[in-house]
């Protein structure tokens, strides 16, 4: 059985894909860069229990949710997550 890896990755606010697209292949003007506006979190020990958490952007400002419960984080608390899944 696999483990869970706990490791902090950093992530910015702000992804470029530019350098990942051909320009030619551009010819909607389609949107380049896009903003970090939620992520997921896995809290537990390992793959087969815990639970889920999300923080997300909203009106400038970032939140915790947490089941049934939610309060305003800062932008650094969210920043620092060990996040499973980032929402761009």
């Amino acid at each position: 059985m696999g483990k869970k890896i706990s490791k902090h990755l950093e992530y910015p606010s702000l992804l470029d894909m530019g350098a990942y697209q051909n320009q030619k292949d551009n010819f909607l003007g389609q949107c380049q860069k896009y903003r970090l506006i939620g992520l997921s979190e896995h809290v537990g020990y390992s793959g087969n229990s815990g639970h889920y958490t999300a923080h997300t952007l909203r009106e400038g400002n970032w939140y915790k949710f947490d089941d049934e419960f939610f309060k305003r984080v800062s932008e650094k608390d969210a920043f620092k997550r060990e996040a499973y899944l980032l929402f761009y």
